[in-house]
């Protein structure tokens, strides 16, 4: 695979915190697995549909097939802490099925004595059926 990488810096004001950050814009189409890839942005956009506030996820189609999605986490929440994992195992190969890491989080909010979040409403949640990681 002959691709040409070019990198970038994200700089503004992290919707989650509040506090400035400048953040490396990373090609995931440079990664060895595109099933994993794909398997780590449905359970990213999934987390997102229902409603966990440690993930702030947002997207843009740039061409056809082409979707940039941008994510901050809050990484004191298990939602926050779970998908930088999974996005760690995409970047590697390595597929998390989506299924699994919304039981993991149930578990974890039903132990940790937190209320699951109400799923957003539709006009809020994101599709990614056509799109292309």
């Amino acid at each position: 695979m002959n691709k040409i990488t070019a990198s970038g810096i994200a700089i503004g004001i992290h919707p989650i915190t509040g506090d400035p950050y400048a953040a490396e814009v990373v090609d995931s189409t440079l990664w060895p697995s595109e099933r994993a890839t794909r398997q780590a942005l449905e359970t990213l956009v999934e987390i997102h549909n229902q409603g966990y506030a440690g993930l702030r996820l947002e997207h843009w189609h740039l061409k056809p097939n082409e979707t940039l999605f941008s994510r901050c986490v809050n990484m004191s929440t298990p939602e926050g802490r779970l998908v930088t994992f999974v996005m760690e195992l995409a970047e590697r190969g390595r597929a998390f099925s989506t299924e699994e890491a919304l039981r993991i989080l149930k578990k974890i909010y039903l132990s940790e004595g937190l209320t699951p979040p109400t799923p957003r409403p539709i006009s809020e949640q994101i599709c990614v059926s056509e799109s292309k990681a």
